[in-house]
């Protein structure tokens, strides 16, 4: 079984400014900088033979590539109970058209459609919860102080295919397949 999922990576200077948004607040297991990203579609566990097909749909996806700006911070949950603390990204229909593209590849490919609405985000850490600690209320000061967060105009011009594996430090992502979008229209 492989754990699949697609997504825009970054380059080490995006990721190194994301880095910077990561730390103060107490109880959060912050993501490794090698493994930020932006997610296009999880997919989740697959045998092999599917992940060939998925590879194969989205292989077929021709787009030209595009400018992405991401702007902001915010949460997924409440500030008292926080799912996620995420870096947004910037309004770009570019993106919104190559997410479609992909979710209609995955279910080219055998796959139900995602039930949630997709809502861009990086996802910059997750509560420990294992560490029994809640972030309490230096998120809300987190929230504000790094609210001013943003990356302009970062070019896209690929897409891929990440396995995630989990390790004794994280998960552990790595790319399984590369796909080359276009000369920007």
């Amino acid at each position: 079984m492989l754990r699949l999922f697609v997504a825009i990576r970054f380059p080490e200077v995006v990721r190194e400014r994301l880095r910077l948004l990561q730390g103060g607040i107490e109880g959060v297991a912050w993501t490794r900088p090698e493994n930020l990203h932006l997610t296009l579609r999880f997919i989740g566990e697959v045998e092999e033979p599917v992940a060939a097909d998925i590879d194969a749909a989205l292989a077929g996806i021709a787009e030209p590539g595009f400018d992405l700006g991401l702007s902001g911070v915010g949460i997924f949950g409440t500030v008292e109970r926080p799912r996620v603390l995420w870096a947004g990204v910037e309004g770009s229909a570019a993106l919104m058209h190559l997410q479609a593209k992909v979710e209609r590849a995955v279910m080219a490919a055998g796959l139900e459609p995602e039930r949630q609405r997709y809502t861009p985000h990086v996802t910059l850490g997750r509560p420990a919860a294992s560490r029994g600690r809640r972030p309490g209320g230096r998120l809300a000061q987190w929230l504000e102080q790094a609210g001013g967060f943003r990356v302009p105009d970062i070019p896209v011009g690929s897409f891929a295919l990440m396995r995630s594996q989990r390790g004794s430090t994280g998960p552990d992502y790595q790319p399984l397949a590369d796909y080359p979008l276009g000369a920007p229209g």
